[in-house]
């Protein structure tokens, strides 16, 4: 994932660096919701098996594509080291706090899917399971839109900490959901909201961090964006245990909510500095 999000800059002119960045940032966060929900609608019609026979062949269309592609350019010999990524990150509050966010988001705001089946238990089986899966995919799709229209366009600062805020709302709003009606809703919403939010972390990172570092820097966000869910899945399923499964969905939302305040009001700079704004 690292080496796939940081190949597209090195095949493109510095002019064009801004929007690439934000496009393959997109496509790496509308991929992660369209995938899961396609298979979704897919599930009750073709099973389990077939999808993943499908989902495996897909990788050949993109080592063809690979193949015949350009070569991107090495960050050269000024390629930072692990060590020198962390100190970069923990040093730049800007960077720093984007990654804590991304991390925020990726545990308590992406992590209903893993409790999803439950939810779709309470009111039906697996078609409605694969309806609700769908919804959040639907949602990108809509959002990527206008996610691409604004690639390259300055916008202010705190709207990645905005997204973050309306992620735990919808969170909440889907622990707490009557009838699947308002769980739909809430998913469709999620997705949008995700898919802005993820892609704005992404390309405001990749567009604050030195060319030698780049790679190491997106490694731990991709560490983050793709670990998290899955631990905040397993935290939602012992909570759930304790609590119910609305009381942890509402409560991951709250949390969230706290976080993304806390980033606003204890780390101003997040807001003077320029990272998520295009340079």
């Amino acid at each position: 994932n690292p080496i796939r999000q940081v190949y597209l800059p090195g095949v493109v002119t510095p002019a064009q660096r801004g929007r690439v960045i934000g496009l393959n940032a997109l496509a790496y966060n509308l991929g992660a919701v369209v995938g899961p929900a396609a298979a979704g609608l897919l599930l009750p019609v073709l099973g389990a098996g077939w999808l993943f026979l499908a989902n495996a062949a897909s990788y050949l269309l993109v080592a063809a594509l690979l193949l015949v592609g350009p070569s991107g350019r090495s960050e050269g010999r000024g390629a930072g080291t692990l060590v020198d990524a962390l100190r970069f990150a923990t040093g730049s509050a800007p960077i720093r706090n984007l990654l804590l966010l991304v991390g925020a988001v990726s545990l308590l705001g992406r992590s209903y899917a893993y409790v999803l089946p439950i939810v779709a238990a309470t009111w039906g089986g697996a078609a409605l399971y694969g309806t609700l899966a769908a919804l959040p995919g639907i949602g990108a799709v809509v959002a990527a839109g206008g996610v691409a229209w604004r690639l390259g366009r300055p916008h202010h600062p705190r709207l990645p900490v905005v997204g973050a805020l309306t992620i735990g709302g919808f969170v909440m709003v889907l622990g707490v959901a009557p009838n699947p009606l308002i769980a739909g809703g809430s998913l469709f919403l999620l997705g949008m909201a995700a898919t802005g939010t993820m892609t704005m972390f992404n390309a405001g990172l990749q567009q604050a961090t030195p060319d030698g570092l780049r790679g190491r820097v997106i490694g731990l966000h991709t560490w983050l964006a793709a670990g998290m869910p899955a631990l905040g899945g397993w935290l939602l399923g012992v909570s759930m245990t304790q609590v119910g499964l609305p009381v942890a969905l509402t409560a991951a939302g709250a949390m969230l909510g706290v976080l993304s305040l806390f980033a606003v009001f204890a780390h101003r700079r997040i807001a003077g500095s320029g990272v998520a704004s295009d340079r």
